[in-house]
C-alpha cells in the first residue's frame, strides 16, 4: 500500500483534507460553545436586571427586545403511556435521523 492510498478513502476522498475539516469544525464548535455560554450569561443578567420590571426595551424609537411570558400546551407522554397504553401506541410515531458527533 502506498502513502497515496493511505491518504485516500475508499470513496476517493482525501483523508488528510477530511481531518483538516474536522479540526476546523472542532475549533468552530469550541468557539460556538464559548459564545453560547457568554450569550446565556448576558441574557440572565438582562432578565434579572432591566427586564425584571419591564417587558420591552425601546431605544431611539426602536423596539430592540421583549421579554413576555408564553404558554405552551404539551402532552404528558409518560402518563399517557402508563394510563392509556393502547391510545399511546396508536398515536406513537417513530422518526429516524443520523447524528454527527466528534469524538
Amino acid at each position: 500500500m502506498t502513502k497515496l492510498q493511505l491518504l485516500t478513502n475508499k470513496d476517493g476522498s482525501n483523508l488528510y483534507e477530511t481531518y483538516k475539516q474536522l479540526e476546523i469544525y472542532r475549533d468552530v464548535d469550541r468557539q460556538v460553545k464559548a459564545l453560547t455560554k457568554e450569550k446565556e450569561s448576558l441574557a440572565k443578567e438582562l432578565k434579572s436586571g432591566f427586564f425584571l420590571h419591564h417587558d420591552e426595551f425601546i431605544y431611539e424609537s426602536r423596539l430592540l427586545a421583549t421579554y413576555y411570558s408564553q404558554c405552551r400546551v404539551s402532552l404528558d407522554q409518560k402518563r399517557l403511556e402508563a394510563e392509556q397504553p393502547a391510545i399511546y401506541k396508536e398515536y406513537q410515531t417513530i422518526s429516524e435521523h443520523r447524528v454527527f458527533l466528534l469524538k
